[in-house]
């Protein structure tokens, strides 16, 4: 038998082992399903308050940058100079 044959063969038979067997079927699937729903509600990706500042080398001019949609999002640029 070839390698590949054999481990198609294993994955089959430990496969119809998880399917069989309720427990380990219900962890195999409720475990990752109960996390999924968890973490969708602890992690929100919509920014509250967002402070950015860019640092612009001497000789650029310092200027305010926002789109004007959101008051909360905006950020500065300094000239600074780089030794």
């Amino acid at each position: 038998m070839s390698t590949i044959n054999r481990m198609l063969m294993l994955a089959l038979k430990e496969a119809l082992q998880i399917v069989r067997d309720r427990a380990t079927l219900g962890m195999v699937l409720g475990v990752p399903l109960l996390q999924f729903i968890l973490f969708g509600f602890a992690v929100e990706l919509t920014p509250r308050t967002l402070s950015v500042t860019a640092v612009a080398s001497q000789g650029e001019r310092a200027a305010r940058m926002s789109d004007g949609s959101n008051p909360d999002l905006s950020a500065r640029a300094l000239a600074v100079p780089l030794h």
